[in-house]
């Protein structure tokens, strides 16, 4: 993505304006750096927040050094084409703080006020009634809904987060409930394409079901027990595979590679979801569990496996 912040001073409100280009990428890898805002510390300091379009990894934020000169804000330091990010600088004067991270993993304990915890996102305007932290202590019940016509794109009740690393894996554990009826739940990797590993039944016949699917599209099919089954999605610079295991079989890996899109303006998202066909009833009863979800740094993960 091309983009580049520019700052206008005047005299007066009214103009007229000069401007003048005060960061663009240069010769740094952080593309359209812009959108931001200019902000200062009690000791003087000036500092400009921006984003990155990161593409799948959706806009990551950065924070760059301001220094003032012939009253303009120039963001960054000079390169040979003029004001370039910085990857690394010394961080602001500001009171010592501790380390800290955005949560990630979850393993579905209740909170006080029974919400979620505050790294998830639903796909669009939700209802308080789709999930439920209580109804089986230590897990996530959510209630399914209708998938619409269009299919992920338009549905409202995923449950997502961005995605935290370049490289990881994500496990999780899930397990159909409410009744006979039609059903799927599992693990979604969720951008301009998608990709689902679920758990599903037809509501015709006897048992479940682990299903891949891409897009409108059935990659692989097989038969499985009834009961908890769990779903990994393994993550590595563009490129998904995914896997399942019944109880505790082992991991069984799948040979299809889905490469996710991102997703306007957000890039890719992931997470669980508990849906019904779109010509069904949404509130008719039927459910899924989950027990977990937890991401694995790519480095952890491949020692665990060694």
């Amino acid at each position: 993505m091309n983009g580049w912040q520019v700052a206008l001073r005047s005299r007066h409100i009214y103009g007229p304006y000069a401007d003048r280009v005060v960061l663009a990428q240069g010769q740094t890898t952080v593309n359209g750096p812009h959108q931001g805002a200019l902000v200062d510390t009690p000791r003087g300091q000036w500092w400009f927040v921006h984003f990155q379009d990161a593409g799948v990894y959706g806009r990551v934020v950065h924070l760059n050094p301001v220094t003032w000169r012939d009253d303009w804000p120039l963001v960054g330091v000079t390169g040979a084409s003029g004001q370039e990010p910085v990857l690394r600088h010394e961080k602001p004067d500001l009171p010592t703080q501790p380390i800290a991270i955005p949560q990630t993993s979850d393993e579905m304990d209740a909170t006080a006020d029974g919400r979620l915890a505050p790294q998830w996102q639903w796909h669009a305007n939700h209802d308080e009634g789709w999930f439920d932290l209580r109804a089986r202590p230590g897990w996530l019940r959510l209630r399914a809904r209708p998938l619409p016509a269009r299919g992920w794109a338009t549905a409202p009740h995923l449950l997502l987060q961005k995605l935290p690393a370049p490289s990881f894996t994500a496990d999780t554990a899930v397990e159909l409930g409410g009744g006979a009826g039609a059903l799927m739940a599992g693990l979604a990797v969720v951008g301009e394409s998608s990709a689902a590993l679920v758990v599903e039944r037809d509501g015709a016949t006897a048992g479940a079901r682990v299903v891949l699917r891409i897009d409108d599209r059935v990659a692989y099919t097989v038969p499985i027990a009834n009961g908890p089954v769990r779903l990994r999605v393994t993550f590595t610079g563009h490129s998904c595979v995914f896997g399942y295991a019944g109880g505790d079989a082992p991991m069984q890996r799948l040979d299809q590679l889905f490469t996710p899109r991102a997703g306007r303006w957000v890039g890719a998202q992931i997470g669980i979801f508990s849906a019904t066909p779109y010509s069904s009833d949404g509130n008719a009863g039927a459910y899924a569990d989950f027990d977990y979800f937890r991401f694995i740094p790519a480095a952890a993960y491949t020692a665990a496996r060694r």
